[in-house]
C-alpha cells in the first residue's frame, strides 16, 4: 500500500492526492447536486495553521454547475496572486 509522505495535515482534503481539474469539477458537482452551497475562501500565505481565511464574495447561492463555481475560482485566483491557494467550502 502506498502511502502519502509524512507531513502535517489539518482538514479533511488535506489527506487527499492534489486533484484533477476534472476531479475537483466532479466534487463541485457534488456539493451542488446534494443542495449544499459552494463558497470560496483564499489565504495568501496558504499557512495550515492559519485559522482564519478571507471568503471570497459571498457564498455561491444560485449556482447550479461545477464550471460557475470554477470560474469564480479563476477570477479570485486573477485577483491576487498566484500564489493564493482557493478553498472550496460548503454551507449546509
Amino acid at each position: 500500500m502506498q502511502t502519502l509522505p509524512k507531513e502535517r495535515r489539518y482538514e479533511t482534503l488535506s489527506y487527499l492526492p492534489p486533484l484533477s481539474d476534472a476531479q475537483i469539477a466532479k466534487q463541485v458537482q457534488y456539493i451542488i447536486t446534494q443542495g449544499f452551497i459552494p463558497a470560496i475562501e483564499f489565504n495568501e500565505t496558504s499557512e495550515p495553521t492559519e485559522l482564519y481565511w478571507t471568503m471570497w464574495k459571498l457564498p455561491l447561492f444560485g449556482a447550479k454547475t461545477a464550471q460557475e463555481v470554477l470560474s469564480e475560482v479563476q477570477g479570485c485566483r486573477s485577483q491576487y496572486s498566484p500564489m493564493t491557494k482557493p478553498l472550496l467550502s460548503e454551507i449546509a
